[in-house]
């Protein structure tokens, strides 16, 4: 099974079924479940609640803290049939793969050995061999509890399963479903079939009335034909009252012309004197702009100046004002100058008796304050190196026996470690064993690789085979659908045309026949018409359009007298036109003999250019439009088509298109064909090969796994034994060192111990000295800040 973006298996995970009875281990959290709703999910479920999640798509990896989720999950299962098994159209694979796709936006695909089809296919493959969505098969946690508790309508289920009667259960309600379908549509087909022959009966009536439709319409042809000779006649006598009447509005218009020339006249000469009154007044108009603008310039100068001058006003009488105040302030402080004055005079002569008293007591006062200063400065300093003194033999004594307790232990140490080192022999022996598994890894993996990569690159082939081979499928079908289009096109416009040019009739083929004119072609068949000229060239040979093609007229004049037909039309093969002008209808064909009757027919691009060619035709000329409107000197004619009415050169032009698509068609879906067996013949080679590679990959991938599990458990007990020797010996050797530190810094702290004593001795001896100054330093002190604070007092 191929797992890739299922719940948890992000990255691509190929997970093998070695045997028939497979179990998935494993502690909590490592993806068990995850495992058996993959089989249960590519099989067919399609409940979102059994594979314990809110919707199909949550199938599919939704991202974590280092990874993006993905688009698609992909479950695929590959099944040995080498002993044919699967029956049916399966049976002559050797192995059966079932692939389930599902993308974010909930459509899930099934594919069967590469090939798209229906969920239903793939839950067939799977009826009677016990496997599927929800089968005993999946044996997972609660399921022996539910079977023991089940009810026999469900123990019923697993028990035909496992005898193999679902399949035929399964195969017998399609059966009866296919069965009430198609009676479903026999009733359907028996409607059908009445309706139809409603139709048919109709059609009848209808084909009837066609030709009943076609009788009145050669009648109404010929009545329009009349009519349009008498509409012809009233018009051309009209036409010249209208001709007289242009050439009384011609006389009117040459008048009004020279009035119009002499009015223009007159207006130039005007327009010439307006040019020259505006210029003037441009002039005259730039000048008025100037003065204004000048008187708006010195306005506000003016008007700046007053506002400035006021300005100047208004801080002169601020500042005067301010002057007048700050006088009257000035005699006011020299009012109270001069009291202050008297003041201090008498105050300082006290304060000299005072300063000198004050000054003698601080004097006095600060000695005693600086030996009581450098007393205390002395006192904290043994105090400091007392206290520092005794802390550094208390630490000592500390380190001392912190020491000794280390060395021992050390000691002990040494002595275990050297005893449970590992030896070399062993090291060596199992080295030797990791380098040859090693060497059959690297062979291994060299050999895996290449075989993965060769049934990549097979698999890719036969993918891309596979789907060539559907491309090619898929437009030999809409070839074919497209040939039988054309052809039905074809023979329905070939019906039309024989129809059209009265080959269908029966009534003239004895006379064809006595005459030896049944092979003969017409004219119609031999013509080539240029584009977009159909409908004239139709219009002028209409009488002809149907003529047979014979080699001269000799000899069939008489046959013509005991002709009894509808009509009939011969025509002249060997007619021989030798000056065609391109401005005639008979340069748009190349046959000679249509060439003679078209001579003297000029072509227009348009009604109008027709008008405008009609008034200078000789009476044996004509002209005529690309749309089959004909005038002549004296006459017109217009044949009205309906759009959907198609002229008979045109449906053969249509014809001889078809023709030649449909023969194009047809060699391309010859060639087509052959290229698709070729290719089917191609892709079974491909199989073949990609069955045999996967054979060879299996072998080697379980090859692969056990050298590798082989190399792992040697490596693993080679690093560890290694790591364990590399850390004794480290371990050794640092205990080693550190015993050595130990013992020189316990020889360094009893000879700094018995130093730190005798200093100790000696801050004793000093402390009982500074206490008896302290006491002196105390009383004189306090008889000194007594006299300070007399004299501050008097002061």
């Amino acid at each position: 099974m191929k797992l890739a973006g299922f719940k948890s298996f992000v990255d691509p995970t190929t997970v093998n079924f070695p045997s028939n009875l497979c179990g998935v281990v494993g502690p909590n959290g490592c993806g068990k479940s995850n495992i058996i709703d993959a089989v249960r999910w590519v099989m067919g479920e399609s409940s979102a609640k059994q594979l314990r999640g809110e919707s199909i798509t949550d199938v599919i990896f939704n991202g974590s803290g280092g990874r993006k989720p993905v688009g698609q999950s992909t479950i695929e299962l590959i099944f040995d049939n080498s002993e044919g098994r699967i029956g049916g159209e399966y049976a002559a694979f050797s192995e059966i793969s079932v692939r389930r796709r599902v993308s974010r936006d909930g459509v899930s695909d099934y594919f069967l050995n590469g090939s798209k089809c229906r969920r239903r296919d793939v839950m067939d493959i799977f009826l009677g061999t016990g496997l599927g969505p929800r089968s005993y098969s999946i044996i997972e946690q609660g399921m022996i509890s539910n079977l023991v508790t089940a009810r026999p309508e469900d123990l019923r289920v697993y028990i035909e399963e496992a005898a193999g009667i679902s399949k035929y259960k399964e195969r017998r309600r399609d059966t009866e479903n296919r069965i009430k379908r198609t009676r479903e549509n026999l009733e359907r087909l028996t409607d059908i079939r009445e309706e139809l022959e409603r139709v048919i009966s109709r059609l009848k009536r209808q084909a009837n009335a066609a030709e009943r439709y076609r009788e009145y319409k050669a009648e109404e042809r010929e009545l329009n034909q009349q009519l349009i000779a008498l509409k012809w006649r009233d018009m051309d006598a009209s036409a010249e009252k209208q001709r007289e009447s242009i050439r009384v509005q011609d006389m009117e218009l040459e008048k009004l012309t020279t009035d119009s020339v002499a009015g223009d006249t007159g207006i130039e000469r005007l327009r010439a004197e307006l040019a020259e009154k505006n210029e003037e007044f441009a002039e005259i108009q730039g000048r008025y702009y100037s003065e204004g603008a000048e008187i708006s310039r010195l306005e506000q100068q003016v008007e700046y100046q007053r506002s400035a001058s006021k300005k100047v006003l208004e801080d002169l009488q601020r500042a005067q004002e301010s002057g007048q105040q700050m006088r009257d302030h000035l005699e006011q402080d020299k009012a109270k100058c001069s009291g202050w004055e008297a003041e201090i005079a008498e105050l300082q002569s006290q304060d000299q008796q005072a300063s000198s008293a004050a000054e003698a007591a601080q004097k006095n006062l600060a000695e005693m304050e600086a030996k009581v200063a450098d007393w205390q400065t002395q006192w904290d300093q043994f105090s400091s190196n007392s206290s520092n003194t005794q802390r550094d033999v208390e630490v000592k004594q500390s380190s001392i026996s912190h020491l000794e307790s280390s060395i021992t232990q050390m000691q002990q140490r040494l002595v275990n470690l050297r005893e449970t080192a590992v030896s070399d022999e062993r090291l060596q022996a199992l080295k030797s064993e990791l380098d040859g598994l090693e060497t059959q890894k690297i062979q291994i993996d060299k050999d895996l690789a290449e075989v993965i990569r060769l049934e990549s690159e097979l698999a890719a082939q036969v993918q891309k085979q596979r789907q060539l081979e559907r491309e090619a499928i898929e437009a030999l079908n809409n070839l074919r659908q497209q040939l039988s289009v054309d052809q039905g096109r074809r023979d329905s416009l070939v019906e039309l045309y024989e129809a059209a040019l009265g080959r269908t009739e029966i009534s003239s083929d004895a006379w064809l026949q006595a005459n030896s004119l049944t092979n003969n072609q017409v004219l119609a068949d031999q013509l080539k018409v240029d584009t977009g000229w159909e409908n004239a060239v139709e219009m002028v040979l209409e009488p002809f359009i149907s003529s047979l093609s014979v080699d001269g007229l000799a000899g069939y004049e008489k046959a013509l007298v005991s002709f009894e037909g509808d009509s009939i039309a011969l025509i002249d093969s060997n007619i021989a036109v030798t000056d065609v002008r391109p401005d005639c209808l008979a340069s748009k064909v190349d046959n000679p003999a249509a060439q003679a009757l078209m001579a003297k027919i000029r072509i227009a691009e348009n009604l109008d250019q027709a008008l405008s060619l009609r008034a200078n035709l000789a009476s044996d000329e004509s002209v005529i439009t690309p749309e089959g409107i004909w005038f002549g000197p004296g006459w017109c004619r217009v044949r009205p088509r309906n759009s959907n009415d198609q002229g008979v050169l045109s449906r053969k032009s249509e014809i001889d298109g078809l023709s030649n698509r449909v023969a194009d068609l047809t060699l391309q879906e010859t060639k087509s064909a052959s290229e698709l067996d070729v290719m089917r013949a191609t892709l079974g080679e491909s199989e073949l090969q990609l069955k045999d590679a996967r054979q060879r990959l299996a072998e080697k991938t379980l090859q692969a796994n056990r050298i590798s599990t082989e190399f792992s458990g040697a490596k693993s007990k080679y690093d560890q034994i290694l790591h364990t020797r590399d850390a004794q010996i480290e371990e050794i050797s640092s205990t080693e060192n550190r015993m050595a530190e130990d013992e020189a810094k316990l020889n360094q702290t009893r000879t700094d111990l018995f130093a730190a004593i005798e200093s100790l001795d000696k801050l004793n001896q000093q402390r009982q000295e500074l206490q008896q100054h302290r006491q002196e330093f105390q009383n004189a002190l306090s008889l000194a800040r007594t006299e300070e604070q007399q004299a501050r007092q008097t002061s």
